[in-house]
């Protein structure tokens, strides 16, 4: 009997072990599943603001779209269950940082945007970017910086340069042809020359002493309009524009041109008046230790191979394509604040509507 007990005691305890067990492993199972519905829970909220803040991302595109000014955002905006909020940073002209919060079931995501709007009703948003009408940039071999927005028709080559400040779009389709008009510039021209004939007259008719080339050693100031092409020497300053109808060559040292002309106190042109126009080539192959300040025009190409120490402020537009290969110490910096009047383009050449592009996208937790 005392045996029967002891097994019934063991049975009893073994019975009573098995069913903790299960229970704790039931129990373990019902807070794995509620964990898991938690966890499931907190993800559709997390995607659900994911794509609440992309909803404001695009809404905030399609208000750009029609109005390439536009830019007070969206407060609590309602949608899909949730909220989504705008903020805009930058202005039309400049890269634009769209900040969308999207909130849903108290989760919430950002997606932050920066974008380009190019306004084609705007001609300021066109100049000063790195404009090829129908060619390609290549900066191969090349070491240097470049920063700002740069906008290519063809492909774009960075070589060494470093980019980092900078914006690229290539490929870009709808890149019109800037044009200028070249009497304008003659009208205002403060000396007109025909190449080398030295037959320079002044905005009066009268006699002047210019001769192209621009001869080495020697500070020029005004605006020179040249019936021809044009070489600009080393060790050469000018103070104001150069307008060529032909080719311009600088395969030089030592060249300062600063279109605003800071240090020539009767050098007062129009704000954004451009640095070199040429109606043909820019040749600068070879260029050293100079410096351009100003916009820099050509209809044809524009060629930089194995220059050394130049700075370009302000843009570059260039009707075919930019080479500037096996350079180094290159510093050039774009600014579509830049608008040089008597430029114009072809209203068929360019979309109806504003272009913008998305250059760079990323998503955060939160706020």
């Amino acid at each position: 009997m005392g045996r029967k007990r002891n097994e019934s005691g063991v049975v009893f305890i073994t019975a009573l072990v098995m069913m903790l067990i299960l229970l704790s492993l039931g129990m373990s199972y019902l807070v794995i599943a509620r964990t898991r519905a938690r966890i499931a829970s907190n993800q559709r909220a997390v995607l659900k603001a994911f794509y609440i803040a992309e909803a404001g991302l695009e809404e905030a595109i399609d208000e750009l779209f029609t109005d390439s000014g536009w830019g007070v955002g969206f407060t609590n905006e309602s949608f899909g269950g949730g909220t989504y909020n705008v903020f805009l940073t930058g202005s039309q002209g400049e890269t634009i940082e769209i900040t969308s919060r999207g909130t849903f079931g108290g989760a919430s995501r950002t997606i932050r945007a920066e974008v380009l709007v190019i306004n084609p009703a705007n001609l300021s948003e066109w100049i000063g970017s790195a404009g090829t009408g129908g060619g390609n940039v290549d900066f191969s071999g090349s070491s240097g910086t470049i920063s700002g927005v740069v906008v290519v028709k063809g492909d774009f080559e960075a070589g060494d340069m470093d980019t980092d400040d900078a914006r690229i779009i290539e490929d870009f389709s709808d890149l019109p042809v800037i044009e200028v008009y070249l009497d304008s510039y003659k009208t205002i021209a403060d000396h007109v020359a025909e190449e080398d004939k030295g037959k320079d007259k002044d905005k009066d008719g009268d006699e002047e002493t210019f001769t192209p080339p621009f001869k080495s050693g020697e500070t020029y100031t005004g605006v020179y309009y040249i019936k021809g092409d044009v070489v600009i020497e080393s060790n050469v300053t000018i103070y104001g524009t150069v307008v060529a109808e032909g080719d311009v060559n600088i395969n030089a040292t030592n060249v300062i041109i600063e279109a605003e002309g800071d240090s020539e106190e009767e050098w007062n042109p129009v704000e954004g008046y451009p640095a070199i126009i040429a109606d043909g080539t820019i040749n600068m192959d070879g260029m050293t230790n100079s410096s351009i300040t100003g916009l820099v025009y050509a209809t044809d190409d524009v060629k930089m191979d194995g220059t050394s120490g130049v700075t370009f402020e302000g843009g570059l537009i260039v009707g075919k394509d930019l080479a500037a290969k096996d350079g180094e110490d290159l510093s050039i910096s774009y600014g579509l604040e830049i608008q040089p009047p008597y430029f114009t383009y072809d209203r068929n050449d360019v979309p109806e509507e504003s272009t913008i592009y998305i250059i760079s996208w990323k998503a955060y937790p939160g706020s």
